[in-house]
């Protein structure tokens, strides 16, 4: 009988309840935020003030996320570059230990043409990829406005595969206060919230990271490990 007890019994290892409930009061007293670094670049615009620009940014930022301070929420930094079309630049810098300064004429208004989406995407990643010791933990949005003639009034906005979307038309600085939105709309609902259409984070806390929902599950138990082994 006491080795059928001890061969069925069930071991149940010793978990730190203390120090969980106080990580747990902790997080709710100071939520973990992530850090999320956003820049602006204005391409082809004549006398946009990029500190107006920054502060209707950040103001459409606030009103989507509500000005959220849950963990796993986003604490951003948001700088703005505005660059003319003879390619002279005005900025306005968030104050943050990874800011970095875009160099002012490396983006051309001709490189974004139908069909060069991919290496759109590549050339952006190049231009920001050496702002600082932390590159490629930057978010961009660049706004090109094309003024071309012929080319009607079609806005495109792509989001690429590196952490930068575009968006490209003609006469958008007639349409000012919609491109801002949208640029707005960009960093909160695909590089913040990754796209979806809730908020990044809803109900009782749990863990998250900055660009969606994240549920870690631990169990001691599978039901159908079929050919897997499992081992302890």
């Amino acid at each position: 009988m006491p080795f059928l007890w001890k061969s069925v019994e069930i071991y149940r290892s010793p978990l730190p309840f203390h120090d969980i409930d106080s990580l747990s009061d902790q997080l709710e007293s100071t939520p973990l935020r992530f850090p999320c670094n956003f820049h602006a670049v204005f391409v082809g615009f004549r006398s946009t003030d990029p500190d107006n620009l920054r502060s209707q940014i950040q103001d459409g930022i606030n009103q989507l996320t509500h000005q959220s301070s849950q963990c796993g929420s986003c604490d951003f930094s948001l700088s703005v570059t505005v660059q003319n079309r003879e390619d002279q630049c005005s900025d306005t810098l968030a104050h943050s230990s990874t800011t970095c300064s875009y160099r002012c004429g490396v983006i051309k208004r001709n490189g974004f043409s139908v069909g060069l989406d991919d290496t759109v995407d590549e050339s952006l990643n190049d231009v920001f990829s050496g702002c600082s010791e932390n590159s490629g933990k930057m978010y961009s949005v660049v706004v090109v406005n094309k003024e071309n003639a012929n080319g009607g009034d079609e806005v495109k906005a792509v989001v690429g595969k590196r952490r930068h979307a575009w968006i490209v038309g003609n006469g958008l600085e007639e349409r000012y206060g919609d491109i801002v939105a949208r640029v707005s709309e960009i960093f909160v609902q695909v590089f913040m919230n990754g796209g979806r259409e809730e908020d990044s984070i809803q109900g009782e806390f749990m863990p998250v990271g900055s660009d969606g929902k994240i549920v870690l599950s631990f169990s001691l138990l599978n039901s159908n490990p079929r050919d897997w082994v499992y081992d302890w």
